[in-house]
């Protein structure tokens, strides 16, 4: 795909991005509120969405946007686990990562 389609196909897509980052910022700000208690099952949408992410930016050839995708749902799979030391640095990795996605890709 040259670049001047793949831009545009983005644009096109630019909706879905957007939901996809709102829906895995709203799981992980319900999973990390103190007063719920955390549930494994609060991450699972976060998780789908991030694969769904990552397959959708494949589609469009976006080789990294697929990488970052995939990064955070393995990442949230190891949150829901409790397998990891630096929760709180994740966690700000994670968010900033899924909030700034969809601007991120308007420069490519």
């Amino acid at each position: 795909m040259n670049s001047n389609s793949s831009h545009q196909t983005l644009k096109w897509t630019r909706p879905l991005i957007e939901d996809l980052g709102q829906e895995i910022l709203h799981g992980v700000e319900a999973w990390n509120q103190e007063d719920t208690g955390r549930q494994p099952e609060q991450l699972d949408s976060a998780i789908e969405a991030s694969r769904q992410l990552g397959g959708s930016l494949s589609l469009l050839d976006f080789e990294s946007g697929e990488l970052l995708g995939n990064a955070m749902a393995e990442m949230l799979e190891v949150l829901q686990r409790g397998d990891f030391t630096d929760e709180g640095n994740a966690l700000d990795a994670l968010m900033e990562a899924a909030a700034t996605l969809p601007a991120y890709l308007d420069f490519l």
